[in-house]
This record gives C-alpha cells, structure tokens and sequence, in this order.
C-alpha cells in the first residue's frame, strides 16, 4: 500500500528549522531530493523498500522491496505530476533531477556478506555492516518509464552513489566505489561517453562528485582519501592528489 506506507518532506525555516509546511512524496522511503533549474518541482528518489518483519538495528535483514520510484512534485501546490517505477525491485537512493528530461539515477541492491551472491566480491568498505552491495545497473527516465544503463557491463554496477548533471555539455557523472569506477553518459540519450578506472589513477572508491561553480572540472573524491579533478567535456585529468583525508564519507558539494 504505497500510499500508506508513503513518506513526507518537510519544509523548514533555513535559520530557525522550524517546519513551514510538509507534502507527501507519494513513495516509500523517500531519500534524494533536487529542485529543478527552474525552481518548480521536486523530484524525488524513493527507496521504496521496508523492513523485514522482526527484523531490528541489532538483527538487521534484507530490505523487502516494495515499490521503489521516482516521485517528481508540484512545489507550489504538493500535487505529483509523475511517478515512474523503478527497475527489478531494485532500490532507487541517489539521483540527477534538474531538468524533468534529464532525471538519471542508481539503484541499489544488497545481500548477506557471507551468502553465495556475494561471494567472490571486492569488500566495500563503504557498505552496511554484515552486507555487501551487488551489481545493480543504474537508470535513466525516457518519457514515462525507466530506462537502464550499463546493462553490457553490469558488473562494475555495484554500489551506484553520487549522480551529478552537467548542464553545459549535458552530461552525468555516476561514481561507483564498489568497483573504483565513474562513468559519464550523454545526457540527451544515455549513452555511455566514458568509462574510467579511478584505482589506475591512484583513488579508490571514488564517492563524492562535485561540478566546480565554472562548470570547468568535476571534483572526485574517495572514501577514505584524494581527489581527482577532470576538464568537463574533454573528460581529461587535470590533477590527482591523495593528500586530501575524508575518514569515510558518501557525496561531496563545492562552492
């Protein structure tokens, strides 16, 4: 029952935080939110999973996977506008949403560090305690549904993370830790534009992206440590430096 089970956004005061107004985000779990370039709607990243029954902090299982989507929203007046389901019940955590014709997302999908499916894989040290991340392709919105991505190399797809748009060459960026990867997709169409291998560059588990406020260079850092600057467009390096210490960290933001 999605709509009981759906989840709220909350609208705060920016000094005081007190809550000036809430609106459904008509999914479940409800994660990543973004605003698009022209101020007008939300667009919204739902897990759409539950916990097991009985299950607990201490005794944590597998989430049950109900309904993961994306929800996009009427700001001003909190209606949805669309919903588009997510792909293989896999959950929907992180996303780009500044344009309503450029929404691309990762997926997630998790099981038992010490089950068969996760045997044989790279630890990940960025994973919940006791699971490991499986491959799990990311997506993209083409009209009304989703559209995945990856779907030739699906396994370097574990842990999708940060997705960050570039509206001058029109371009995303997606990090996966997992498997010390970044790939960069055409934003018109999806296609892959570049894939690279951050651990030959000397940075793994690449995690946080940031697009520099010029639009000039991405900014990719790694969970524990560095960071690797790329040219927008040209994709090329600029720099590598491992001296920057994050001591464990997800997503990454620059001014």
């Amino acid at each position: 029952d999605i709509a009981k089970l759906a989840g709220k956004i909350v609208i705060r005061d920016a000094v005081t935080l007190a809550p000036v107004g809430e609106m459904p985000s008509y999914g479940i779990r409800p994660h990543e939110i973004q605003v698009t370039l022209d101020g007008k709607h939300f667009v919204v990243a739902n897990y759409g999973s539950t916990n097991v029954a009985g299950s607990s902090d201490d005794a944590p299982d597998i989430p049950d996977s109900v309904a993961p989507g994306i929800s996009v929203i009427e700001i001003a007046s909190g209606k949805q506008v669309a919903w588009i389901d997510g792909v293989s019940k896999a959950e929907i955590r992180h996303l780009a949403g500044k344009r309503l014709d450029r929404i691309f997302a990762v997926t997630a999908q998790m099981a038992w560090a010490n089950s068969p499916e996760a045997a044989g894989l790279a630890p990940d040290p960025g994973a919940e305690h006791g699971f490991e991340y499986l491959a799990s392709p990311p997506i993209r919105v083409a009209g009304d549904r989703a559209e995945q991505l990856l779907t030739d190399q699906v396994p370097l797809t574990r842990h999708g993370l940060s997705v960050v748009y570039d509206p001058k060459f029109d371009e995303v960026l997606m990090t996966f830790p997992a498997t010390h990867r970044i790939a960069i997709f055409d934003g018109a169409t999806g296609a892959l534009k570049k894939l690279i291998g951050t651990d030959a560059l000397g940075l793994h588990w690449p995690c946080g992206v940031a697009l520099a406020p010029d639009g000039e260079r991405w900014h990719i850092s790694g969970y524990w440590n560095g960071l690797l600057t790329l040219r927008t467009g040209s994709h090329l390096v600029e720099t590598m430096s491992p001296q920057p210490k994050w001591w464990g960290h997800s997503h990454t933001v620059i001014a």
